[in-house]
């Protein structure tokens, strides 16, 4: 992903900026088929439809792919440079298919990610809150339940909305305090794939939209952390290298939940 700073000026000044072409296509590609494999195409299952007509699923996924995604290096590099921090940790999101049908989107109504991301409430201070993340691997046209947002400065201002009617391999990137809102599947063919994720700074324990504490025995959740490197394990809540919990016990006792943890030698010469 490579951002300038034009995209930088747009996030500060509108609480919002977006990249088209954002991966190769080979990474896109690996993304849509990995979508696919959790959140199955309308043409699945057209014949026996979820009620709301909308799915999601969570991380960790079985799908490497849409778990890399999350430590994307010109990703992550834009969220810090946006939050002045390198301290920052993934605070997750989710993936969500909507198909024909239904008024899963409009029903959400207009709003701000914060009464259920934090248990604070909104600050003028930027820092606070958090980066959200929208990723769309295919195209998104105005039928397909497109996503709305209005530009920070107009608040929620209804006669400002950007309809984020998209082509494929199209990202936004806004802060949690920007409105926004769903909108309805008004096609008869076809599916809206996204795939989504949050950041947020280290220090504030208060956000979050769900929580990774309970993930360590999951398989998919293991087998992606102990493919990462020291510093991107940090995202995901684990202490930085030289923190005092690693000791040879306590590593001995990673490595068996997490085979391969120690893989680079990051952490050996800091066992004590």
């Amino acid at each position: 992903m490579k951002f300038n700073q034009k995209h930088f000026e747009q996030f500060k000044s509108q609480g919002y900026t977006i990249l088209e072409n954002a991966l190769s296509e080979e990474k896109r590609l690996e993304i849509s088929k990995g979508l696919r494999s959790c959140l199955p195409p309308w043409e699945d299952i057209k014949d026996n439809p979820p009620d709301n007509r909308s799915a999601f699923e969570t991380f960790p996924f079985e799908d490497v792919a849409l778990n890399r995604f999350y430590v994307e290096p010109g990703l992550l590099a834009f969220v810090k440079r946006i939050l002045g921090s390198d301290q920052i940790h993934y605070k997750p999101g989710y993936s969500i298919v909507r198909y024909p049908g239904g008024c899963t989107g409009s029903q959400q109504g207009w709003h701000i990610d914060n009464g259920n991301n934090s248990l604070l409430p909104e600050s003028e201070d930027w820092r606070y809150g958090q980066v959200v993340v929208w990723y769309w691997p295919e195209a998104v046209t105005k039928d397909q339940a497109p996503l709305n947002i209005i530009p920070k400065p107009y608040e929620n201002d209804l006669s400002k909305v950007i309809t984020l009617a998209v082509p494929a391999n199209t990202l936004v990137i806004f802060h949690n305090y920007v409105w926004h809102s769903g909108s309805d599947y008004k096609s008869d063919q076809g599916q809206r794939y996204s795939h989504g994720s949050m950041y947020g700074l280290s220090e504030f324990h208060w956000e979050g939209l769900l929580h990774l504490t309970n993930r360590g025995t999951n398989p998919h959740f293991k087998k992606f952390i102990a493919s990462l490197t020291a510093k991107d394990r940090e995202l995901f809540r684990f202490p930085e290298v030289g923190h005092p919990y690693y000791t040879e016990k306590t590593l001995t006792l990673l490595e068996e939940q997490y085979p391969g943890w120690n893989a680079r030698g990051e952490y050996s010469e800091n066992n004590t």
